[in-house]
This record gives structure tokens, sequence and C-alpha cells, in this order.
């Protein structure tokens, strides 16, 4: 059996048989290069409408939020992945606006410096979500950029326990004299808080401890060739770098002990030399630097005793010289002083109680005198003069006076005898003023008056009704007695 079957009609997948007269020239052939190029122009045309759509969407949705730029930090390493059309995208993005905050704020508080690993997870973790969002895996990225948001959270909030760790660690570092990894320690606390004064003192210490252990050391060396007074200083130079540092506190109270024990030894022997030789200013400065090296030394307070008693007989020696001294001078203010100073040494020096006594009444004496003689003028008045005259009979009672005060009773007796004289005077007047003398009286109109006054002034006032006051001033001296003085007090201006 014949199975050859002719072909089937095919005409509709063939291009159709082109017929030309025979001999002619074919037809021409469609031109390949030109329906490239139409082809390659079509294809970037859809392609700028596909990115005009993916642009045009997401600014042009209703109550879409505006986009963020109050804040904008630079993202290293990582762009934000382009807008979407997928529901997810907005809350991602919405998400990672709020992770950059988080980060900004966290990169201001230095946290790369005290993060150290932790830091480094959230940023691992945060990376992840900006690969997931350029995988347009959106539900994942939103997930992983809160859980970055929440661990940057939880690592700021543990910023106090990082601190006070760092500073724990800082300063047991400096107990085993580590210095490189106290200054790492403390360099981690002051990036947490620049201004905590623990960690800017342990840093200091830590800076300070490679050269306060050569001091130590070298300390050390004098120390054991008993050279104690370079040890010492060198001790010292050492705690003004590090006053904390324990082995140099303890090495310097232990030279200062001995240094402190031989020089006691040193004070007493001088003070005792110079007690032999009775040589109280040497005695008591070797005494004194004895007791000031070990205070309540029996040795030193027995032997100060003794040289107190010394003290205190040369001293009353001298100060009754200068107090006796001084009553020979009149000058009783002075003596007083030094005899109350004799006293308050030895309250029994009878000198001194007695000389105290001569000394007050001379003071007293004295300052009464001087009162009188500074205002004669108080004498017109009765009181005063008698007060006077009392002071001139006490001063006239002292044995062996002396010049000044000789001197004194001659001129209070002049006085008081020239305000005891009676000095007649006469006051004329228009029998129509009546006149008033200050602390002497007042007296009715008249034309006529004698008075007989002491020796002074006295102010007059004359009064008459319609007119003005009329004042004056009446002097009255010892040498007018006998003259009967004339003086006129009238009122003669109306008012």
């Amino acid at each position: 059996m014949n199975t050859t079957q002719p072909p089937a009609d095919s005409s509709s997948d063939r291009p159709p048989v082109v017929l030309r007269p025979p001999g002619g020239a074919p037809p021409p052939r469609p031109n390949r290069f030109f329906l490239l190029t139409v082809c390659v122009a079509g294809l970037l045309v859809l392609l700028l409408l596909a990115a005009a759509v993916v642009w045009y969407l997401p600014h042009h949705q209703p109550n879409a939020p505006a986009p963020d730029r109050t804040e904008a930090p630079v993202r290293s390493a990582r762009q934000t992945p382009a807008p979407s059309l997928d529901p997810g995208a907005g809350k991602a993005e919405r998400l990672l606006g709020e992770w950059l905050r988080h980060q900004a704020r966290a990169e201001a508080e230095h946290i790369r410096a005290w993060g150290g690993d932790a830091y480094g997870t959230i940023l691992g973790t945060a990376a992840e979500a900006d690969r997931l969002m350029g995988r347009k895996r959106f539900t994942e990225a939103q997930d992983k950029y809160r859980q970055a948001a929440a661990g940057l959270e939880e690592l700021l909030g543990a910023r106090g326990d990082l601190l006070q760790r760092a500073l724990e660690q800082g300063a047991q570092a400096l107990e085993l004299l580590d210095g490189e990894t106290a200054r790492s320690d403390f360099a981690r606390a002051l990036a947490i808080d620049p201004g905590n004064a623990t960690a800017q003192r342990g840093a200091q210490r830590a800076r300070n401890l490679e050269r306060v252990l050569a001091l130590y050391h070298e300390a050390l060396r004098h120390e054991q060739a008993d050279d104690l007074d370079p040890a010492a200083a060198l001790l010292r130079e050492a705690l003004d770098l590090d006053n904390e540092l324990a082995p140099a506190v303890e090495a310097l109270a232990d030279i200062e002990a001995r240094l402190a024990a031989r020089q006691y030894r040193e004070a007493m022997s001088m003070a005792l030399a110079a007690l032999a030789r009775r040589d109280p200013d040497a005695a008591e400065k070797g005494f004194g630097e004895a007791l000031r090296l070990r205070p309540g030394d029996p040795a030193a307070i027995d032997a100060s005793r003794r040289l107190k008693e010394l003290k205190k007989s040369v001293q009353l020696l001298e100060l009754r010289r200068k107090a006796e001294q001084e009553e020979k001078a009149e000058n009783w203010a002075a003596a007083l002083d030094l005899f109350a100073r004799v006293l308050e040494v030895d309250p029994q020096a009878a000198f001194a109680a007695a000389g105290k006594a001569r000394a007050e009444l001379r003071v007293r004496l004295d300052r009464s005198i001087r009162e009188v003689l500074a205002a004669p003028q108080r004498l017109q008045e009765d009181g005063p003069l008698q007060e006077a005259r009392q002071i001139l009979a006490g001063a006239e009672n002292i044995t062996a006076p002396g010049p000044l005060l000789s001197s004194q009773i001659a001129e209070l007796s002049a006085l008081v005898d020239r305000a005891s004289m009676k000095i007649e005077v006469l006051i004329r007047s228009d029998n129509m003023t009546m006149i008033e003398i200050y602390h002497v009286g007042r007296f009715q109109p008249f034309r006529e008056l004698r008075l007989a006054l002491r020796p002074g002034s006295y102010t007059v006032v004359g009064r008459r009704p319609g007119f003005r006051d009329t004042r004056q001033t009446l002097t009255v001296t010892a040498e007018q007695a006998g003259t009967l003085p004339i003086f006129t007090v009238i009122s003669r201006e109306p008012i």
C-alpha cells in the first residue's frame, strides 16, 4: 500500500508565491536595518511610559503622606530602594525613615564609640532590611526595620549600665596597673558621658600611669639605699600626678614616718642642749618641733614644762621692768596694760596687783582732769563746778604726783578759781522786752538789771509781742571784775 500522501495545503503557513514574468527583475526585499531601528525605538518608548507610570502613581494617590524632608541622614553603603506599587512599600518606607531618624540621633550621641558589637548587630539588621527592600519583600523589610529600631532604643536605654560597667572596668584596670586597658575603658565611658568627672579623672590617671610607676620604682631604689629624702620627694611627685595609687600612698606614709622619727631625735637633742645653756628661744623651738612630730610625747612634755617655768620667770621680770618705766613717765594707760599682762601670766603676782590698782586710779584721774580742762565753759553751772573742785581735791591728795600731774593740778586750780568768781554786770532794756539768760534764768521786762555772773559766755534771748526775738552772746571775763560791764538787750524789729 502506497502510504505516500500528497502534501497538505499549507498556504496559510507559508508566504505567498510572488510571480514574475520570465526574464523580469526580482522584486525589492525589505530593509533589515530599518526594521531593527523601528523595533528598538518602540521598545524605548514603552520603557519610558512604564517609568512615568511608576513615578506618577505613588505621587498622585489620595492621602499619600508628603515626603519627609526635615531629616535626611546620609546612609553609608546603602541606597533607598526605588518606589514600588506594592501596598506594603509605603509602610516600609515610613519605617525606613523612622530608622534613619533613630540612627541619626544615636550617631549624634557617639554610639559608634561605645555601642560595640551590639551596635554592629543592629546595623547588620538594618542592612538586611535594605536588601529586602531592594528585592521588594516589603513585609519582611518592615519587620527588620522594626527590629533594628527596637534594638537601637534598647541599646540607648542601656547607656547608664554601659557607663557604669566601663567605669568599673577602668578602675579595675588601674588597680592592676594596666594603663592601656584603663585608657580604653575610660575612653568608652567618656564617649557615653563626656562630662563624667569619674571618667575624666580615671582617663587622666591612665595617661599618667606610666610616668607614675617610673617615679614609684625610682623612689623604691632610693629607699633601699636609706636615702629617704629623695625617695619621699619622688613619691610626692608621683602622687601629685595620681594621689590614688595605693602602693605609692603606702610607701610615702612609711618613709615619712621614718623621717619623722629621725627629725624627732634631732629636735630633742637640740632643745636639751639649748636648755642646758639657758637659751629659752632655741629650746622652745626644739621642743615645739619634737611635739609637732610626736604630739603627747612624755619626754618632750616634761622638758617643755621646765622650759615654760624658766620663760615665765624671765617674762615676768621683763614686764615688771617696762611697767615701772611707764609709771615714772606717767604713761598710766601703758602701765595698766603691762600690769594686766603680768597678771595673765601669773595671777598671784602681788606687785602686779598693786601696780594695776595705782594705774587704774591715775588713768581715771587723768581722764577727768583732761575733760574739765577741755570744756571750761561748763563750770558756769554749779554741778560741773562742784565736780571740778572734787577732782582737784583728789589730785592734790596724790603723793609724788610727778611733773605731768603737777602741771595739771596748777591749771585746774586756776580754772576753778576763775569759775568761782562773781562778776557784777549791768543789763539794760526797754522795759517791754522779756529776757532769758540760758543757765541763769528768765526776767520780766525791765530797764536795768544788775547780776553777778561767773566768767564765761552766756546766750541771751529777748522776746516782745509783735517783734522778732533778738539773740546775742554775753561774754564775761575775770578781768572785768570791778568794772561793771554793761550789756543792752532790746527786741527792736517789728514783725
